[in-house]
């Protein structure tokens, strides 16, 4: 059930960036890029190969944490 959700979410996402490239073609190059993350990131769930999904996961999650502290940190010096 939540491989399912995973994906439909993930088409759901990659439908409404479809969307955006259509309405602001300018930002096509970064919305192709945008769907095949989307794409990569939803197929990856039906993998069978549970230890390299739950590798993969732990290293997202910290890479999100990481990100999000360090824009906090320029956020706080006034560079973001």
């Amino acid at each position: 059930m939540i491989r399912e959700c995973i994906a439909a979410g993930g088409a759901i996402y990659i439908l409404i960036t479809l969307v955006q490239i259509i309405r602001r073609p300018a930002l096509a190059s970064e919305g192709l890029a945008v769907v095949a993350a989307l794409a990569l990131a939803a197929a990856f769930y039906w993998t069978r190969r549970e230890h390299e999904l739950h590798a993969a996961e732990t290293v997202a999650f910290w890479a999100c944490v990481l990100f999000f502290a360090g824009y906090g940190i320029l956020k706080v010096w006034g560079v973001a």
